[in-house]
């Protein structure tokens, strides 16, 4: 890490947030959003380096000077990105890029486009399916969570960073608050007192004070005596109605300029913390696991082309690079209020009211039309269809194998004993499952060509063909025949997965529903030994397409 001022980092530290598809844009800025539940993270790379030989010498072939020495590498590295969380609502899955409440996981997802061929711009490229990984880290050795801290952590900086508050947000009449403005700061005593860059401090009157800050060109300023009036430049979050600072009063209201101006952004407490960039993630491997007296757990894989050490200042940059190899310019805007909101709600969607008027305490959150993330915002309508998601002290705070129930139907219910083989009967009254694992491996055709060490993209090859096992104790059988009618046709089941809100020991509510069409029975085994009851494992293979007639495979939030 940059910092190096801690004695270790621990898991309470760190914190793991995603920006969505596609990864690599040129300019702008993006707000990465959390996940939520994480369990652990992991991450490496394999240098690659090729071992030639040539004729006429005993070691292998290197640039060797006498100031590099280099083995020669074919490709950039390819970053191997692992994590996994405790399933709960599903805003896990929709933020990094999966369709929830659609036709399919990745039916109109952005982690797979296709172009657009009834239209006129079908040779146009169509954008990637990559997003990019955050890992963010406290940098000190005081022992602070970075979740849901406070601003009195250390002294807040609002927005842009243009003007500031005091860590307990007041400014005013206390002797030594203190206020910034574009890159001057100012602080509060019998006169204004102006600090320096430099740090050296200096009286000013509040003439000079105006003066100072109008040399910043994001804000203007007037002073009529012991009184300076300030007005941004530019129409900012707030507009640009001014504010007056008194050396005597309280101020009540703050304006801010955008983080275009120059300055940049400023993350507040969040300033300095290291910040760990895994660039161009393409995800391969997403599965579901629960068994009896455990949680419900998710784990995920990606194949990353890059990854990017900083520390977080006033313009970090997305750590995604294009098939060049150049750094996108795209400024990570980690927003404070996000971070701390975030984890101290819990998310339950409502239907949206027009005119109902929200309260700052609630967090409002929402979904545009074409699935990028999830964006954060307070007290205004969205221009879309949205949802919004509040405090609820009744929601369950993990979900666990009792929160769950699993329906199978069979697509061929008057299959007789000549059709198809299997000995399992998976009626839901007699089915004592326990546990069930589903897991789809993506696998990806790597593009590149000539004049780039780079990937150009990673294509995920469909159909994705995923298993869904299942361990269940056996107490009721089929009757169908003999292992040869395997041969007369397919055992063919659509599996539902629900997953319940529970509100007290009787009383629950659905919240998730997975559901898994047309599995197909794999395999099927039965154990039996001394002091255990019988059990019977069986595996399911399924196919997921971007195809709404064939999805394979729905995540549906209630």
């Amino acid at each position: 890490m940059a910092q190096g001022k801690r004695l270790h980092l621990s898991y309470e530290r760190m914190a793991l947030l995603v920006s969505g598809a596609p990864a690599y844009k040129e300019d702008g800025s993006v707000s990465p959003l959390l996940l939520s539940r994480v369990q652990d993270i992991s991450y490496g790379f394999d240098y690659g380096a090729t071992q030639l030989r040539e004729i006429g010498s005993h070691e292998y072939i290197k640039d060797r000077t006498t100031t590099t020495s280099r083995i020669p590498i074919l490709w950039q590295p390819t970053v191997g990105f692992q994590f996994s969380y405790l399933f709960f609502d599903a805003l896990n899955e929709k933020n990094i890029g999966l369709n929830v409440g659609g036709d399919g996981i990745f039916v109109e997802s952005p982690l797979y486009r296709v172009p657009d061929f009834d239209g006129n711009t079908f040779d146009t490229v169509v954008d990637k399916g990559d997003v990019n990984f955050f890992v963010l880290a406290e940098d000190s050795s005081s022992r602070k969570d970075i979740l849901g801290r406070t601003s009195s952590d250390q002294d807040r900086v609002k927005a842009s960073g243009q003007i500031t508050f005091n860590a307990d947000g007041s400014f005013g009449n206390l002797v030594g608050s203190t206020v910034k403005i574009g890159g001057h700061s100012f602080s509060q005593g019998s006169d204004w007192n102006y600090i320096n860059s430099d740090g050296q401090s200096n009286l000013i009157a509040a003439a000079s004070l105006a003066s100072a800050i109008n040399s910043t060109a994001d804000f203007s300023a007037t002073s009529d005596g012991p009184n300076v009036n300030i007005e941004s430049s530019v129409a900012g979050p707030v507009g640009n109605s001014p504010i007056t600072l008194s050396g005597h009063s309280t101020i009540s209201s703050l304006i801010t300029a955008p983080a275009a101006l120059a300055g940049g952004k400023t993350f507040g407490h969040l300033k300095g913390l290291d910040l760990i960039g895994l660039g161009n993630c393409y995800i391969s491997r997403y599965s579901i696991n629960a068994s009896l007296g455990s949680f419900v757990t998710c784990s995920l894989d990606y194949q990353c082309s890059n990854m990017t050490f900083d520390v977080i200042d006033d313009s970090v940059l997305s750590p995604a690079v294009n098939d060049k190899g150049a750094r996108s310019g795209q400024v990570v805007d980690i927003d404070e209020d996000y971070l701390t909101e975030a984890f101290s709600f819990v998310r339950i969607k409502y239907d949206w009211a027009p005119h109902k008027n929200y309260s700052t305490g609630d967090r409002v959150v929402y979904e545009n039309e074409s699935y990028e993330a999830l964006q954060p915002s307070l007290g205004h309508a969205p221009s879309t269809s949205p949802e919004y998601w509040t405090s609820d002290t009744n929601a369950s705070l993990a979900l666990s194998s009792k929160d769950m129930e699993i329906k199978f139907t069979n697509n061929k219910p008057n299959q007789d004993e000549t059709q198809g083989f299997h000995s399992v009967d998976f009626s839901p009254e007699e089915m004592a499952i326990q546990s069930i694992d589903l897991s789809l491996s993506i696998d990806r055709k790597d593009i590149n060509g000539f004049g780039s060490n780079y990937m150009k993209d990673r294509k995920m090859q469909f159909p994705i063909l995923a298993t869904l096992d299942v361990s269940l104790l056996a107490r009721g059988y089929e009757k169908k025949g003999q292992i040869a009618n395997i041969f007369n046709d397919d055992i063919d089941y659509d599996v539902e997965i629900y997953f319940f809100n529970r509100t007290s020991l009787l009383e629950k509510n659905k919240r998730i529903t997975i559901k898994v069409l047309n599995a197909k029975l794999n395999s099927e085994s039965h154990t039996n030994s001394i002091g255990g009851f019988s059990t019977i494992d069986a595996s399911f293979l399924f196919e997921v397409t971007p195809n709404s007639d064939m999805p394979g495979m729905k995540i549906l939030s209630h």
